[in-house]
């Protein structure tokens, strides 16, 4: 059937030159209809150069358009994609010779955009074996399988590498996404090691020598060739999740393994252009609305392009990364030409095995580099609570990136240990705690979120686990970030405390929140013996949360939860054992609460359960007068499943509760719990403190909580308390299930904010559950 040609307002053609663009559908219509010869050269020649816009190549292909090629021409569909290489190849050759404009560079734009339009449509049927062929066959698909092997006169390549391989030259080519060299400059490209005349920026690989800002065409083009390679590594997302890992992506495989040209000069490409990237600008009211975007859009593609890059990994990774540029590198790329042949061969010799993008990301440790991405990342996410601290309404407006920024900051923090060290040692770890606490609160009670919020929750673990970023949580906090928090006057501690008491707090009634509720936890047990003095109201939600946490009702909701508490208690033990001077106003609420840790201390299993032990009520839930009530299971959140649910499954295992049917709490599984809840300090401390203070008000009469402070100020527990136990730091530990968690909610990140232009179908996603 005839494609339809829309118009647009205004009575034109919607893709400006009729004539050309008629010629363009005429050609999709023949390649849908008839078969086309591969050496057909007026043909694939007059298709690739219709001057089209990526709007006109959506226009006019249709997903089903793919789809009827991808099943009933697949030679169409092979000489389609290996046209497009040979056109890119003579792009290629001809931007080495001079500058390249007129039908050249339109071949080129046009070339990338139905790259872009055609591909992920490709990922729908991962298991079709002629597709298969195609890409990835030596030589292509052979309709006759009984006669055999490719001819050895026709072209043997591998279409999917070829593909890789030359937008990868796209992304560096002369005139087009770089400057035009010059003749000193002229010479074979470093493919396999940093070439300095090629990165587009300085700042991680290289140092800032960096000529003037790139043209805006330059920006525009390199733009639009990384949503090419996005398109092309979007495999994933029409993977289940044991697809993903039994049957990893070839294009993704190939594209990590350093074997694509350009590896290290685009990482350094990447890692510069984001981190150097500043939204803010001059810092004139409402100039984000007047600018052109092309930069914006420029980081938002790298950013995103770097997570995909930084998130795979099917093996191990190696602790070596590739050698940074030394001086005697630049030496050799200024000799390039002499012998690349050699070059070449020795970087192969010495590159690592894995994600070479992993392994340079690992070998950023110079400290200038680490500087520059740490004050990057902080700038990216500080803009989501500034555009909400404008004088001006909507003055200042936040990137919309900033989720895939958390999951970079996450990759940093996990692979890098130099940049974990240097930021933790060196830096204000402080400036990047208050953006991750604000989007932590932001996420709060929003199912679309839910993944925003994990990331940051597990961000936040990794910073608790080293000594320097608590001992810094020390510095006063001025209140500069708007927090939904009460009036107080303390420190960067109570900022955290406070922020994760009501996360904390909103979490609790929900049982699948109960993995999220400890990771919590787990985070205020870590500072906890570097806090010098909480403020008055971080004191009361603190011993609120423990009173929460230590009522029936919740301890026996699962065979887990008691895990909260013990992380509670051992916070107050860190308290009472290492920093109990300058925190007496929360030894006082602990004495306030002495009934609490009593409780705990003799705690019974309730009536309800001693009587039904050996006959479990199915999916009862205990209130804390000891009935069962009926608790129906809620359904599971639609997108991101919290990251610990397996774990938590494991733990029930472990717990006793890997039976079948609904886990009851028993005598033995109490006393177990009993003897992980670390009580015995704060017995100590409630049992010599508490008639001390009561005899103190009773005898002087005392009505102000001032005196009752005074008085523990002066006293001491030394000779009380039993000798101090270990600091123990609790960390993440990397997993299947929670790289496999992360990875996809990159890709429903990455899939919702590609709708502007409908990328990919929805309908054919098998990696995140898409709600419509």
């Amino acid at each position: 059937k005839p494609l339809p040609v829309h118009l647009r307002q205004g009575g034109r053609a919607a893709m400006g030159n009729s004539d050309s663009h008629a010629c363009f559908i005429d050609g999709v219509q023949r390649l849908l209809s008839e078969d086309i010869a591969g050496d057909d050269q007026a043909f694939w020649t007059a298709l690739f150069a219709v001057p089209l816009s990526l709007e006109d190549v959506f226009e006019i292909v249709s997903p089903e358009h793919v789809r009827q090629l991808r099943h009933r021409r697949p030679g169409n569909l092979q000489a389609l994609l290996r046209q497009l290489v040979h056109t890119m190849a003579n792009v290629c050759a001809a931007a080495e010779g001079g500058p390249i404009g007129g039908t050249m560079l339109t071949t080129a734009y046009t070339s990338i955009r139905l790259l872009m339009r055609v591909l992920p449509f490709l990922f729908e049927d991962g298991e079709d074996p002629v597709l298969d062929d195609i890409l990835w066959r030596p030589g292509g698909w052979v309709e006759d399988k009984l006669t055999g092997s490719v001819d050895p006169s026709k072209d043997a390549t591998v279409c999917g590498h070829e593909i890789l391989h030359h937008i990868n030259r796209f992304l560096f080519l002369p005139g087009f996404t770089i400057a035009l060299r010059t003749g000193g400059e002229r010479g074979a490209v470093l493919t396999d090691r940093i070439d300095p005349r090629v990165v587009w920026k300085g700042g991680v690989g290289i140092s800032d020598q960096i000529p003037a800002m790139p043209a805006n065409s330059y920006t525009r083009a390199r733009s639009e060739v990384l949503r090419c390679v996005l398109a092309c590594l979007s495999e994933p997302l029409f993977q289940g999740p044991d697809d993903y890992q039994e049957k990893p992506s070839k294009w993704l495989m190939h594209y990590i393994s350093g074997e694509s040209c350009h590896s290290a000069n685009l990482f350094c490409s990447l890692m510069s252009t984001v981190f150097s990237y500043d939204p803010v600008g001059w810092g004139v009211p409402y100039s984000g609305y007047l600018a052109g975007g092309t930069e914006e859009d420029l980081v938002d593609s790298a950013l995103q392009v770097l997570c995909v890059c930084m998130d795979f990994h099917v093996m191990e990774d190696a602790p070596p990364g590739l050698p940074e540029t030394s001086a005697e590198d630049k030496e050799e790329a200024a000799d390039a030409e002499g012998n690349p042949d050699v070059e070449e061969d020795a970087a192969k010799l010495h590159r690592p095995p894995g994600n070479v993008f992993r392994h340079m990301l690992q070998s950023t440790t110079r400290d200038t580099e680490i500087d520059l991405i740490f004050t990057g990342v902080v700038r990216l996410l500080s803009t989501v609570h500034q555009a909400n601290q404008t004088y001006l309404p909507n003055s200042f407006r936040s990137v919309g990136f900033y989720q895939e920024a958390l999951v970079l900051l996450w990759h940093l923090l996990t692979v890098n240990r130099a940049f974990t060290d240097r930021i933790a040692d060196t830096a204000d770890t402080n400036q990047i705690l208050l953006p991750v606490l604000y989007l932590l609160q932001q996420a709060q009670n929003r199912p679309e979120f839910l993944g925003l919020l994990h990331t940051a929750s597990f961000v936040l673990l990794v910073l608790s686990s080293e000594r320097s970023f608590a001992v810094q949580l020390n510095q006063s906090y001025l209140g500069n970030i708007p927090l939904q928090l009460p009036n107080f006057k303390g420190c960067f501690t109570d900022v955290l405390a406070l922020v994760l008491c009501k996360v904390i707090s909103d979490c609790l009634p929900r049982p699948q929140n109960d993995a999220l509720v400890e990771m919590l936890l787990t985070v205020l047990c870590n500072v906890s013996p570097y806090v010098k003095s909480f403020a008055p109201e971080s004191c009361l939600k603190l011993t609120a949360l423990v009173q929460r946490c230590s009522r029936p009702a919740y301890i026996f909701r699962s065979a887990f939860t008691h895990h909260g508490l013990a992380f509670l208690l051992e916070m107050l033990n860190n308290i009472v054992q290492y920093q109990f001077e300058g925190n007496t106003m929360l030894v006082y609420a602990v004495l306030r609460q002495k009934e609490c840790y009593e409780q705990l201390a003799n705690l019974k299993l309730p009536k309800a359960y001693v009587q039904v032990e050996h006959q479990p009520p199915a999916g009862g839930q205990m209130q804390e007068d000891g009935r069962i009530e009926e608790r129906h299971k809620p359904d599971a959140d639609v997108g991101h499943q919290p990251p610990n649910a397996e774990v938590n499954k494991t733990i029930e295992e472990s717990e006793g509760s890997g039976e079948e049917g609904p886990w009851t709490p028993n005598e033995a599984w109490l006393t177990a719990v009993k003897k992980k809840l670390p009580l015995q300090a704060i017995l100590c401390c409630v049992d010599h403190l508490g008639p001390r203070v009561q005899a103190l008000c009773e005898k002087m009469e005392v009505t102000d909580q001032d005196q009752v402070l005074s008085y523990l100020r002066q006293t001491t527990l030394v000779g009380i308390l039993p000798v101090p136990h270990p600091i123990v730091i609790r960390t993440y530990q990397a997993s299947n299930y929670t790289a496999m968690w992360f990875t996809s909610y990159l890709w429903g990140v990455i899939f919702t904010r590609s709708q502007r232009m409908p990328l990919y179908d929805w309908k054919k996603i098998r990696l995140v559950v898409i709600n419509q």
